[in-house]
């Protein structure tokens, strides 16, 4: 029986050029948050931790990405020691909301992100009604504003 997986394996191998997975690999080593949002630098860092099987394990994803985040967050986010890389994007984005609206008076720029099945994660504003399972820092953020 052939499992999905299998099939995109083959798939990918027979029809995509070697140097196509190169080039991923390359821009996600270099990938950095930068003048991105985290959100943005999350979902970035999602579509191109696909093509980096080696990066596979929780730990190893989630460090991978603390290490993009622009120095004030990593050292914020740290200090809350996010236990898997869902829970450190969530801080992200909540620490980086706080510090641009410390009032925090508009729920529509209050994000939130859920696994996406495969390994990834998608963020997106809780404006948009997309339920997911929050993290107690989104669950206290989203309390907060209330």
């Amino acid at each position: 029986m052939l499992t999905w997986d299998v099939f995109c394996e083959a798939f990918r191998r027979e029809y995509t050029p070697e140097s196509y997975f190169a080039s991923r690999e390359r821009e996600f080593d270099n990938l950095k948050q930068g003048d991105m949002r985290v959100a943005e630098y999350a979902r970035r860092f999602s579509a191109l931790l696909v093509y980096m099987p080696a990066v596979a394990n929780q730990e190893r994803t989630r460090n991978k990405f603390l290490k993009g985040l622009r120095p004030d967050l990593y050292r914020m986010v740290l200090s809350g020691s996010p236990a898997t890389f869902m829970e450190a994007v969530n801080n992200a984005v909540d620490i980086e909301e706080s510090l641009m609206d410390p009032k925090g008076s508009d729920t529509s720029d209050v994000w939130t992100c859920f696994s996406s099945g495969s390994g990834g994660v998608a963020v997106v504003p809780v404006s948009t009604g997309v339920t997911a399972v929050e993290s107690p820092a989104v669950q206290t953020a989203r309390e907060a504003i209330q």
